[in-house]
This record gives structure tokens, sequence and C-alpha cells, in this order.
């Protein structure tokens, strides 16, 4: 444990390092045949079930997902050992979830009767600044986002004290650390933080229907469930989730956040009648290499593969999609003008507060001061690039500008 400790006090770099060395040893021994960490189904199932001492997972209507997740793993994802590991324990993380979210409703079925009014949700392309506006409205005491530490740890640990730092923040801030061990870079990209906003589809990754896994993998087979899929189900998984963080309370107003939400509009309408929406906008010409870099370094943290190209290609058609998906769902809602707004990343970057008071005003919400001056300090303490200068070109994917240009024409607002 000694050898262990000295070593994950290494700079990340250096594990970064010997990591490759593991995954280039374990690479040869799987070409000889010797294939190493079990992702069946079953078994993991079973594994989380022994781990946890609990057996009820609630709704079975994640196994089929769950199924085609760890196939397209197995026979797509080309995995290094580490990308194995990781992968495995993801999932039987989010196994663990769905055990504890159950056995909590089971003892406190009270948590079941608490109301959520009127979520707002934020969703666009990624990389158009929906982080940023998350974070900066959760700034805001009247608004309740879930963070990342309690995404990750939803019960409560034994012996947790109120008048000490809850021991699960640590905990989450060491686990969502140890990707920058896989990957140095993607701290520049995207940095990660226990106590910040974290966005839905760290929560519906338990329900196994999440755009987390093709970002993290190259899952075609998984994708193409997804992208067909009835997403009711998981959004039912959602609110019970956010039901189990309030603890009760009734009334909160959540605060949300994905880009994938764009594939899911139809389903979160019917999960939460009253749902709010602020749609980002950016030029795909910007987006598009932004996103493309985010995943390229995402996914070599697990595999071998690295096909820029490739990953181009599949951004490309799949967020075309998603926005004509969520301008379709946003036309069937009849009272969509008074529900939905756009706004710019140029309006959102360049006048941040502004911005925010545009999203008050037209949702009828009261900006008081508190919530107005704690949005100041965070934009004067947070400078952007602070960890480095996240650098990308359209050259680098091999994307074509007049094709981009072409499979976004006309979607450039969601409510017209």
């Amino acid at each position: 444990m000694r050898a262990v400790a000295r070593v994950m006090s290494q700079p990340a770099s250096f594990i970064h390092s010997l990591l490759r060395i593991v995954n280039r040893y374990a690479g040869f021994l799987t070409s000889s045949g010797l294939r190493m960490v079990d992702l069946d189904p079953d078994h993991l199932l079973a594994d989380a079930a022994r781990r946890a001492a609990l057996e009820d997972f609630g709704d079975t209507d994640f196994l089929e997902p769950l199924g085609v997740l760890l196939n397209a793993y197995e026979n797509e994802a080309e995995l290094t050992l580490i990308g194995r590991i990781a992968m495995r324990e993801d999932a039987l993380q989010s196994l663990l979830t769905r055990l504890w979210i159950q056995d909590e409703r089971k003892r406190h079925p009270q948590i079941g009767d608490a109301g959520i009014r009127a979520p707002v949700f934020i969703t666009g392309l990624p990389r158009t600044g929906t982080t940023f506006l998350h974070n900066l409205l959760a700034e805001d005491p009247g608004f309740r986002a879930p963070l990342g530490w309690e995404v990750m740890y939803p019960r409560p640990l034994p012996g947790t004290r109120a008048d000490r730092p809850d021991p699960r923040i640590a905990r989450a801030q060491r686990r969502m650390e140890q990707l920058y061990w896989l990957s140095p870079e993607f701290r520049v990209i995207h940095p990660l933080d226990a106590s910040s906003p974290q966005e839905c589809i760290a929560i519906t990754g338990s329900a196994f229907a999440s755009d987390v896994y093709p970002t993290m993998c190259h899952v075609p087979g998984y994708q193409y469930w997804l992208d067909h899929a009835d997403l009711v189900p998981s959004f039912r998984y959602h609110r019970r989730f956010l039901q189990q963080l309030q603890g009760g309370q009734q009334g909160l107003r959540w605060l949300l956040k994905a880009p994938a939400h764009l594939f899911a509009l139809d389903a979160i309408v019917k999960v939460y009648p009253d749902a709010r929406f602020v749609f980002t906008h950016r030029n795909p010409l910007e987006v598009l290499p932004s996103l493309a870099n985010l995943t390229l370094v995402l996914r070599g943290a697990f595999s071998d593969r690295h096909r820029p190209a490739e990953i181009g290609r599949e951004l490309v058609g799949h967020w075309a999609e998603g926005m004509r998906r969520a301008r379709q769902s946003v036309s069937r809602l009849p009272d969509c003008r008074e529900r939905c707004l756009d706004i710019t990343y140029e309006q959102l970057t360049g006048h941040p507060l502004d911005t925010v008071r545009r999203i008050y005003r037209h949702f009828g919400l009261e900006l008081g001061a508190e919530a107005l001056n704690r949005m100041r300090a965070y934009l004067d303490q947070r400078p952007k690039d602070r960890f480095g200068r996240h650098r990308y070109s359209l050259e680098q994917f091999d994307f074509d500008a007049g094709d981009i240009e072409r499979a976004f024409d006309g979607l450039h607002r969601y409510c017209d």
C-alpha cells in the first residue's frame, strides 16, 4: 500500500506515462489470447449486489442498455487494460448508485412525495457555454443544482457529521482527478470539481441511457441504441434521483444541464411537464473542432483507437441530428415562446450578467442582490484559460467548412 501511495503522489504526467507502459504490456498479452477484466453483465450485477449487500436494483429497464453497452465495450471500443478496468469500475459504481437509491426509497418512502417545481434545463450543442451558464446561475441560492460529489455518492456515509466537511466531497474529488492521470490534457479542456454543478448525463448514467458513454468510448452499437431508445424511463429515474438529493424538501427549483438533452426534450416534458429550457448557440465551425478534440482526448484515456477524421464525421452527423430533433420537439410545445429562450455564446461570454438578467425576465424569476453579488464574485474568481489554452483546428479532424455549414443549415434557433 505504501508503494501505491508513493506512485499516486507523483505528478499526473508521471502516472500517465506509467499507465501507458502497463497498457502496452497488457496489449501484448491480449494479442496472445489472454482476455483480462470481466465485462459480463451478470457477473457485474452480482459483484455490485455483493459489494453493496443489497439486491434490489429497482426498475429493470436498465438491463437492456447495460447489456448493449458492455457488448460495445467488448467488441467496438478497443479498450486498453486501464480502459477496461475504468469502464468496468464506472459501470459498477452506476449499479451501486441504483442499489443505494432504491434502498433509500424503501427505507424512506416519503422521499417520493417531494415535488419538483418548474425545473430549468440548460442545453445546446457542447462547447457553447452550457457549463459556464450552469455554474453562473447556480450561484443563486434560489436554484438547486446537483453537485458532482452528491451525484457520485447520493447516499450519506455512516458517521457523517454536520459540523465537518462531508467525506464524500474529498472522495469524489480524488475519483474525478484520476482522469488527469490517464489524460493530463483533459484539465485544460474541461476542469473537474466535485463541489461544482454536475450535468445530467452523470445521473442518467445510472440508468445506462446516457451520452456519457459515447463521449468516453467509441461505441457505435450503443450510440445506435441510444438514438432510437425511449428515454422516458431514464428521466423517471432522473426524477427519483433528484428527489433523493432534495431529501423530502418541497418545491425546489432545480437547475439542470446537458447538451444531450437536445435528444430528450419529449421525454423531459413527459416527466417534468412544467420544465423551462435555455438553449445556447455558437457557430458550429467553432463548436465542432473543440468538441472533437475533447472527444479525442477523453477516448484516448481509455483506448488506443486514435482516428480524428472518424470522430469528426461522427460528431457532425450526431449533433446536427440533435438540433433537428430539438427544434421538432420545441415546435410541439403549445407555449414554447414562454418556456424556451435562445441565447448566443457571444452574448453569454461578452455580457454574462446582462444575459442572466434576460433569462430571469423571460421566466418571471426574481434576481436578488445576493445572487447577483455571488455571480459577480464567480466571474472575478474564474478567469478564462486558467489551466492553459485549449488548442484545436478544423484541419486536425479533416473537417470541411462547407460540409459543416450545409449540415447545420437553418439550425440557428430552437424556438422560432
